[in-house]
């Protein structure tokens, strides 16, 4: 299968903290053969580069925090005393953390908690059991149909840690509920990058490109997602997947 990625669809996303720090000894092996370039500037002019971008970050997380902010404080009125306190400090030590970034940025290249982290959420100090409650909530807020409150979580729980498939496939079926077809099909496609055996990245890709005219496509996942459905045994698929085959060996037929 190719995977495609719109530009557009992402860049409004956090980058990883793995992409925007950078790597001394790499850079160094780099500017070994560029005589013309001083060592010391390159990797100076490389640095603020890179703190300038991670500034830039902290401004969309802090904005995206903000916006959301309205729909957490209502869901925070069905949590235990202690749960809302639990939530309440981790929130406060993040916001303490992105306004660090704002404005003390000359000392982020010494700070161990930025230069072990490659994500958002272990920066933030942000646990599992956070990310799993703001997933329940935009699940909650895509099955109630609202959409955009659901996107909006979804979207920041990817900015938090882009490495968990299942914020893609939730951000998946909402942007599909939104007939926002080929985002929906980059985020499967993110999921499926993630966790190359889900089956439901696989199906939802599927029937997205079946829905684009890309029959071809379709073809080529369905035939992944029958030997997935095979190796794990998955036979409650089966009619539905054999269902889609047809639909897409016709049309690619007229």
């Amino acid at each position: 299968m190719v995977i495609y990625m719109n530009p557009s669809s992402i860049d409004s996303l956090f980058l990883p903290l793995a992409e925007l720090l950078a790597n001394t000894q790499a850079d160094e092996l780099q500017v070994k053969n560029q005589l013309s370039t001083p060592k010391e500037t390159y990797i100076a002019d490389k640095t603020a580069s890179i703190l300038e971008a991670l500034q830039e970050q902290s401004k969309k997380m802090l904005h995206s925090m903000e916006m959301i902010n309205a729909i957490l404080k209502e869901e925070l009125n069905h949590l235990s005393n202690f749960e809302k306190e639990n939530l309440t400090k981790e929130f406060a030590i993040a916001s303490e953390r992105l306004d660090r970034i704002k404005t003390h940025k000359e000392e982020l290249t010494k700070d161990p908690k930025i230069l072990s982290s490659n994500t958002w959420q272990r920066f933030l100090g942000l646990s599992e059991a956070t990310l799993l409650w703001l997933y329940q909530i935009g699940r909650y807020h895509y099955e109630q149909k609202c959409l955009e409150e659901a996107k909006a979580l979804f979207h920041l729980l990817i900015m938090l840690n882009s490495l968990d498939h299942t914020h893609w496939i939730g951000l998946g079926f909402t942007q599909k509920s939104l007939l926002e077809l080929q985002e929906a099909l980059d985020s499967f496609a993110m999921a499926i990058i993630l966790n190359p055996k889900n089956p439901i990245a696989r199906y939802q890709s599927a029937k997205l490109y079946l829905q684009l005219g890309q029959f071809e496509d379709a073809l080529i996942e369905l035939e992944v997602l029958s030997e997935i459905i095979q190796q794990e045994k998955l036979d409650f698929l089966k009619s539905d997947v054999e269902i889609l085959f047809n639909k897409a060996r016709n049309r690619q037929s007229l």
